[in-house]
């Protein structure tokens, strides 16, 4: 016999009872520290289950 496991449900990041946090804006971690892009832009970082923005990240120059 099998048991069914009610479903979580979580509060979304930046909310007080959320169990995530989620900084506005992230950098590169390189040898163990955040370092900022050297072109010094950012992009927005899309969810996947929304295709909203959450936070920003450096932006990636094509052809790197």
């Amino acid at each position: 016999m099998s048991t069914v496991t009610p479903t979580r449900t979580y509060a979304k990041p930046g909310l007080s009872d959320s169990v995530v946090t989620v900084k506005p804006r992230y950098e590169n971690f390189i040898g163990g520290r955040w370092v900022p892009p050297v072109s010094g832009e950012y992009t927005a970082n899309l969810s996947p289950a929304t295709g909203k923005s959450f936070t920003q990240i450096p932006f990636l120059c094509p052809g790197y």
